[in-house]
């Protein structure tokens, strides 16, 4: 008791100084902590970011796909008009040339 009253001061520095450091530490530690979880957000942000754009992507593809073969079948269907239209044009013009030579 009597060490205690006589140094009173320095065991309230001491105790102050020792709440001081368990407050610094847990600070850091709650830092710490919400850095860790940020960064676990910022990963799975990116993972579903890269999971969206991936989709995306296949959607584009898939309507990119079905653009080109509908692109292909009509140029198809074109040509085929067009050598139909050929034919039949030589058939009107040969019908038509031996009609003349027949006149």
């Amino acid at each position: 008791l009597w060490e205690m009253e006589e140094h009173p001061q320095k065991d309230l520095s001491a105790l102050r100084e020792q709440t001081s450091k368990t407050k610094k530490t847990k600070l850091v530690q709650l830092s710490q902590k919400w850095k860790n979880k940020r960064k676990q957000i910022n990963q799975k942000c990116k993972s579903m970011m890269k999971k969206h754009k991936q989709e995306d992507n296949k959607k584009i593809d898939t309507k990119t796909e079905a653009y080109t073969k509908s692109k292909e079948d009509h140029d198809a269907y074109g040509t085929q008009a067009s050598a139909k239209i050929s034919q039949d044009v030589q058939k009107v013009e040969q019908r038509s040339w031996g009609l003349d030579e027949e006149v």
